[in-house]
């Protein structure tokens, strides 16, 4: 698959994780061995290759931003209770951030699935 294939599976594959993916069945084992819905599967495999291109010089900047945040996210347990507003302020910052990111991703790769060209310097943090 090619670098733009990976972020429309990403992005196709957040979206059907976000539409229900905690109600349905049955249970499956992602790349990692994890249980889960077959979309959270979809969506853990799509992310794990998403972040195994790091490092490759050539990424379009939203998926080098996207990259570079999920590498400084936060320390891990203000990661696993992002939705509490008792974290560290740095932390805080770097969640919002990456949620930031992610969705600028996720409007790149919308596009690209569409056909279209966006202006990625629009794109920028």
């Amino acid at each position: 698959m090619s670098v733009d294939d990976l972020i429309i599976e990403y992005t196709t594959a957040l979206k059907h994780a976000s539409e229900g993916a905690w109600g349905t069945w049955p249970v499956v084992l992602d790349h990692a061995g994890v249980r889960c819905t077959p979309q959270m599967a979809r969506f853990n495999n799509a992310e794990r290759a998403l972040l195994s291109l790091a490092g490759r010089p050539d990424l379009p900047e939203p998926l080098a931003a996207f990259i570079a945040a999920d590498a400084d996210k936060g320390c891990p347990q203000c990661w696993v209770s992002s939705n509490k507003t008792r974290n560290h302020s740095e932390c805080q910052v770097k969640i919002r951030r990456y949620f930031d990111v992610r969705a600028a991703l996720v409007e790149y790769g919308e596009s690209l699935s569409r056909g279209l060209s966006l202006d990625v310097g629009k794109l920028r943090q």
